[in-house]
């Protein structure tokens, strides 16, 4: 657990020293009624001012796993913004394994689209392999409030599991307060909770 921490720490640090020329990003997502779930999932991310980007996560992949991605984002300005940033990168812990991933955001009017697809492959005999995708669809209401409906879907060892939801929120300058309701209707009804904070050296095209 100590070399986990050193780890996170270690990518702080880093993150504040090229904050001058690019934007980086704590995001802390708590899970709630979901049994076997991670409580807490912090994902850390940075992207560079030549749009080289990196994200360390942990309990996200399983618990007590730490997972490093690293790629390139390609964006799109104007009525239709449109930034793709394909990942590749490794997990070790509980699960131990590599993982290429696809990363989407779209934002048109108020209108915005985010998708983050990954399939991660297992390189221990303990460690499954899975596809997890996590899809959101959203509306800025006003200018602080957004709401909109999310998905995620897993496929593992032939299982298949989709889980519609819906989210609501609040932004107040760097911060964002999204909370999730998945499976509203159905059998296995959990929340999940995020405080997420971004800073870039560049202004904001939304909060």
């Amino acid at each position: 657990m100590s070399r986990i921490l050193l780890i996170i720490i270690s990518s702080i640090l880093m993150q504040h020293k090229i904050a001058a020329q690019s934007k980086w990003g704590i995001e802390n997502y708590n899970y709630l009624g979901l049994p076997g779930a991670s409580a807490i999932v912090p994902v850390m991310h940075f992207e560079t001012a030549g749009k080289l980007y990196g994200e360390l996560r942990y309990n996200y992949e399983a618990e007590q796993t730490v997972t490093v991605l690293g790629g390139r984002s390609f964006k799109k300005e104007g009525d239709l913004s449109l930034r793709i940033t394909p990942l590749a990168g490794f997990s070790a812990g509980t699960f131990t394994g590599i993982t290429v991933a696809v990363h989407t955001e779209m934002e048109w009017k108020n209108f915005y689209f985010s998708s983050q697809t990954q399939q991660s492959i297992g390189t221990k005999k303990i460690s499954d392999g899975f596809f997890f995708s996590w899809s959101e669809l959203g509306y800025t209401v006003r200018e602080h409030f957004f709401a909109g409906a999310a998905m995620q879907y897993t496929s593992r060892k032939g299982e298949k599991d989709l889980e519609p939801g819906i989210v609501a929120g609040l932004n107040f300058k760097s911060f964002s307060f999204p909370c999730y309701l998945f499976k509203p209707f159905q059998p296995g009804t959990h929340i999940v909770l995020g405080i997420n904070y971004e800073w870039s050296s560049r202004k904001r095209a939304r909060s």
